[in-house]
């Protein structure tokens, strides 16, 4: 049986010059490598200013999850999805996972990335939204993503809640993924490792159990009570609170 045309199923980038040139690359591969010198990286961008590195400005690279961006570079890297930009610099370890039609700025040079066939996972049999039981556990949990605050909301009243650092940047990722798959999705433990530590660290696995620890207790869950966050065994955490806000940090 011949192969298919996998044009129409890779994901890509088209890469805009300062001049306008555009070229298009298709991402067949695990990881790419973007920077200043050619022979040096997978994407070359040439740049006499000396602005961009010569060696890894950042790197592209396929997970399970996604395509994650990391920079590694002096001058950083900058996202821009929906009429909204991000520094990866400000991002937990100076990555970020990408979305289709995001546009990565590095100096004068534009990349687009482009994913038209994405694997898209498989719905889980999921438990009523958090909103939806609010009636039937008395109150409900709202993460604002602008302020970066937890709320618990009892009859209209909210009460906003302690949260040390690293138990905020978990919610954060946790629920801007939640608002992009557009419901209570799955974050794997390698993922939320590398959001929450910088890449590099090890022995973290406890860390999160730990967090996870933290979050509960934040949430005044019990075994008994409405899963707020719920363990999937050997892969990860779902969280089913509601957020509001638009997307600042993603």
């Amino acid at each position: 049986m011949d192969n298919p045309d996998l044009s129409n199923l890779l994901p890509y980038v088209t890469v805009t010059a300062p001049d306008r040139q555009v070229q298009r690359v298709q991402l067949s591969e695990a990881t790419y490598t973007i920077g200043r010198l050619p022979g040096m990286n997978s994407i070359c961008l040439l740049d006499e200013e000396g602005v961009i590195s010569r060696i890894h400005h950042c790197v592209l690279e396929r997970k399970p999850e996604g395509w994650w961006l990391t920079d590694k570079s002096t001058n950083g890297t900058t996202v821009k999805r929906e009429g909204q930009s991000v520094q990866l610099a400000d991002q937990p370890g100076r990555k970020l996972l990408i979305a289709s039609e995001d546009i990565i700025r590095i100096h004068t040079w534009q990349i687009e990335f482009v994913d038209p066939a994405k694997t898209r996972p498989a719905k889980l049999q999921l438990m009523r939204a958090a909103s939806a039981v609010g009636g039937r556990s008395g109150h409900q949990w709202v993460f604002n993503i602008n302020e970066q605050k937890l709320y618990k909301v009892v009859a209209g009243m909210r009460q906003e809640m302690s949260l040390r650092p690293l138990v905020r940047v978990c919610l954060n990722y946790m629920v801007n993924k939640n608002r992009e798959m557009k419901q209570p999705t799955l974050c794997g433990r390698e993922e939320l490792i590398g959001v929450v530590w910088k890449e590099g660290e090890a022995g973290h696995d406890e860390g999160l159990n730990g967090l996870a620890r933290d979050i509960r207790k934040t949430l005044g869950q019990t075994k008994e009570s409405f899963q707020w966050l719920e363990t999937v065994t050997g892969a990860g955490y779902i969280l089913r609170i509601d957020h509001e806000g638009s997307l600042e940090k993603f």
